[in-house]
């Protein structure tokens, strides 16, 4: 079944354009990664240092396998500097229509 997932940062003010580079860069290879069926990086109109990716994977267990790769490696180390708090992550299936 497919899972939407919505991963939310709150990054430090001094490194959101670093965080904003960061995060494109890392997101063209999750676009390529088995399982991945979309990926956007938004950006809050009202605060700089909030930014979310909303991700449609083939199943929850394609975006765990990819969540261990990006923790091996050590790209969620390299962002940890930047980060205000820890990330929040959310897993959603489609709502049933009517």
């Amino acid at each position: 079944m497919v899972c939407t997932v919505i991963v939310e940062f709150q990054i430090t003010p001094e490194t959101a354009d670093e965080f904003r580079q960061a995060i494109h860069e890392a997101l063209k290879e999750t676009r390529n990664r088995d399982g991945n069926l979309m990926c956007e990086e938004l950006h809050n109109q009202d605060d700089v240092c909030n930014f979310v990716v909303f991700q449609k994977w083939a199943s929850r267990e394609k975006y765990e396998t990819y969540l261990n790769w990006r923790m091996e490696s050590g790209m969620m180390e390299e962002i940890s500097h930047m980060m205000a708090e820890e990330p929040s992550i959310r897993f959603y299936d489609q709502a049933a229509a009517g």
